[in-house]
């Protein structure tokens, strides 16, 4: 079913292409817009860069943040479960390395390539060789340390100082995690995971594409009276710092108007107009008589 708009200016914001990946951290509902406009002539910019990061599998929601700071226990299994192994422990050196890394990803949260040799990125690799070449699950453990006997001591400067400023140089990752961000614990909780209780699956996944529609200062397309905000527009950078997403759909928003306010006030093409133009156009892709 098709609703067709007369109006003199749309503003899209319809978010990303979110249904072409099969592990994206966007729910399932959406499926992102951005091939209508391009069947419009609207141009695109930047459409290859993709933002990737870690992801719980069910529900979809980014493992980021004090998911990370409160140093989960990282393992993965055979397709029905069997055969737990800690794989980080194969690659890190020393448990001080292991501890820092996992506690940067999560200031670090999205994969990058200038992390990857040094940084904590060396995880998301790890993740996706586990999962698909070695085709294994992997799940965050909330209730192990991954160290046995855990020494804190070991972290780096920044780690250590980070959780000793927040009190949490004690027991189990669930109860750092509860103690420093409690909502945290409960949203799993409301939709039916019990960090304090089960592992938690995890995947690599599809997180922000970068790029988008190409718009100009005002947020306007190359199509006059099109305007597109949010992440469907490439306005968020290729290296996308964090909460540029937010701050860019607002100002978008905000320039967008103004521009409509200013400049493109006024009635929009007539009805019978209207009607000519895009019944075919409908017609052509429903590949049915349409009426109006």
């Amino acid at each position: 079913m098709f609703t067709a708009f007369c109006c003199k200016n749309i503003v899209y914001a319809t978010g990303g292409p979110a249904g072409m990946y099969a592990h994206s951290v966007y729910p399932e509902s959406q499926h992102g817009a951005t091939g209508v406009a391009f069947l419009a002539g609207v141009r695109g910019k930047n459409l290859t860069e993709w933002q990737y990061g870690l992801s719980s599998v069910k529900p979809r929601w980014n493992v980021s943040g004090t998911y990370m700071q409160c140093l989960p226990c990282f393992f993965s299994t055979r397709q029905d479960g069997s055969d737990r192994k800690e794989f980080l422990r194969e690659y890190f050196k020393n448990d001080g390395e292991l501890l820092s890394k996992t506690f940067l990803k999560g200031y670090q949260w999205p994969f990058d390539v200038r992390k990857a040799r040094k940084g904590s990125s060396v995880i998301d690799i790890l993740v996706y060789i586990e999962l698909f070449l070695k085709n294994r699950r992997v799940f965050l453990d909330f209730t192990k340390n991954p160290i046995q006997n855990i020494d804190f001591s070991v972290l780096n400067d920044e780690a250590y100082n980070y959780l000793k400023k927040a009190g949490a140089l004690f027991g189990t990752p669930v109860e750092r995690l509860l103690h420093m961000n409690a909502p945290a614990v409960e949203f799993y909780k409301n939709h039916g995971i019990d960090l304090s209780k089960e592992p938690l699956e995890i995947a690599l996944c599809a997180q922000h594409n970068n790029g988008g529609l190409d718009v100009d200062i005002w947020w306007r397309t190359n199509i006059e009276g099109l305007f597109a905000v949010g992440e469907v527009a490439a306005t968020h950078g290729v290296y996308r710092p964090g909460g540029s997403a937010l701050n860019a759909g607002q100002v978008g928003a905000f320039r967008a108007a103004r521009f409509i306010a200013s400049k493109r006030t006024g009635d929009p093409a007539d009805i019978a107009s209207f009607e000519e133009i895009s019944r075919p156009q409908i017609e052509e892709i429903t590949g049915s008589p349409q009426r109006f």
